[in-house]
C-alpha cells in the first residue's frame, strides 16, 4: 500500500449517518469547502456506488474520480488521477463518543510518477484541507481540541457544531484499508 500523501481525522458533532448524508451531497462542498472551486457528478445528487465526476480544485486543476469503494455508512473511496499517477480519496466514517463521528480522510497516490507529484501535491492540497471554512451552515466550530497528535486537520464547520481538530502536514498511513 502506498502511503498517504495527506491523513487528515476529524471529529465532527453529528452521527455517523448524518455525516454520511451531508457529506454525500458532494455537489454541494464549494459552498464551505474554499479549495473547491466546483463539482459535477454523475449521476446528479447524492454519491452513490456509481458515481463519477470531477472535483475542481484550486491551484491543483480538475481530477476526474470514479467511486472505487462503496460501504454505507463506514466507507467510501473514489479513485482518480493525473497522466502517470493514481490518486485514491478515501473516506472513512467511525463513530466516536457522545453521538459524533471521527472522519479520516486519507489520500494516496500511485504509479510511476508520483514520486514527483507527491510532495507538490501533499503540500497544496494537505494547506487547502487544513483551511478552516467560512462557513456555519450545518454547525460551528467554538473548541479547537486536538484529536490526534499525527493525524489531526482542519475539519469545515459545515458539518456540526462543537467540531475539533488540530492540524498536522505529517503523512501517515492509514490503520485499517
Amino acid at each position: 500500500m502506498a502511503k498517504a500523501a495527506v491523513l487528515r481525522s476529524f471529529d465532527v458533532a453529528v452521527p455517523p449517518d448524518e455525516a454520511w448524508k451531508r457529506l454525500a451531497m458532494v455537489e454541494q462542498w464549494p459552498e464551505w469547502a474554499r479549495h473547491i472551486k466546483a463539482v459535477t457528478v454523475s449521476p446528479s445528487g447524492a454519491l452513490g456506488p456509481s458515481s463519477v465526476g470531477a472535483l475542481h480544485i484550486r491551484r491543483l486543476g480538475r481530477n476526474r474520480f470514479r467511486m472505487s469503494a462503496w460501504h454505507p455508512p463506514d466507507r467510501w473511496e473514489w479513485s482518480g488521477g493525473l497522466p502517470g499517477v493514481r490518486i485514491e480519496y478515501d473516506h472513512r466514517f467511525e463513530p466516536s463518543a457522545d453521538n459524533t463521528t471521527r472522519l479520516t480522510w486519507a489520500v494516496t497516490l500511485s504509479g510511476p510518477l508520483a514520486w514527483l507529484v507527491r510532495p507538490v501535491f501533499a503540500r497544496v492540497y494537505g494547506r487547502n484541507v487544513d483551511k478552516p471554512s467560512p462557513d456555519s451552515r450545518i454547525g460551528s466550530v467554538p473548541d479547537r481540541r486536538p484529536v490526534a497528535a499525527s493525524t489531526a486537520g482542519r475539519w469545515p464547520r459545515a458539518l456540526g457544531p462543537n467540531s475539533s481538530s488540530t492540524p498536522s502536514r505529517r503523512a501517515a498511513t492509514p490503520s485499517s484499508r
